[in-house]
This record gives C-alpha cells, sequence and structure tokens, in this order.
C-alpha cells in the first residue's frame, strides 16, 4: 500500500505572514488591531502576535477590497471603507454602532 502524505495545515501564522497574505505592512496589521476589537491575536512568551484562520477571516471582513496604504492614510477614509466593507459582509448593525460610536470618541 502507498504511503499518503497528509496535507499539514497551519494553526497560526505570524504578523509578517499576514502582511504579505493582505499585501500591506506589518505596521498596519497592529493598526487594525488597535482599532477593531474584532481582532485579537493570540501572543507568544516573547510577545509575537499569532494569528488564526478565524482571525483571517475577521481580517477579510475588515478590509476594503482594495487596499491601498495611500487611501488608508487618512483615519476617516480607513473607517469609512471598513464600515462599508463590514456591511457588505453581514455584520450586526451593532458593530457598526461602536466602530462610528468609537471614531467620534477617539
Amino acid at each position: 500500500m502507498p504511503y499518503k502524505e497528509r496535507k499539514v495545515q497551519k494553526l497560526y501564522y505570524s504578523i509578517g505572514e499576514v502582511a504579505k497574505l493582505f499585501e500591506v505592512n506589518t505596521s498596519l496589521i497592529r493598526f487594525w488591531e488597535k482599532e477593531f476589537d474584532i481582532l485579537k491575536p493570540k501572543k507568544n512568551k516573547k510577545g509575537n502576535r499569532l494569528f488564526t484562520k478565524d482571525d483571517l477571516e475577521n481580517l477579510k471582513r475588515i478590509l476594503p477590497r482594495d487596499v491601498s496604504l495611500q487611501v488608508l492614510t487618512n483615519k476617516a477614509d480607513f473607517i469609512e471603507l471598513a464600515i462599508g466593507n463590514l456591511i457588505s459582509t453581514g455584520f450586526q448593525a451593532i458593530v457598526l454602532v461602536v466602530l462610528i460610536l468609537l471614531f467620534f470618541l477617539i
């Protein structure tokens, strides 16, 4: 009987790997983590962020379809794009209200 190789699935992704997947800088990933409570990567003993598949899915919900650092330099533009993307993915209205309130309080 021939040997069948099992496909290895990663459980955790480093912030560098996540940044490469989404084609953004690591600093932008850290910024999104601060801005959106939905992003909660685990941290190892050294403090390195470890993102799960769920974290990647949450990032996909938050990110605008066409991520551009030039577009996201203005905080208001970023929040507007993120809210529009959350609406299009069917997130609950309560999340939008919290985001809007956070935007005006900060």
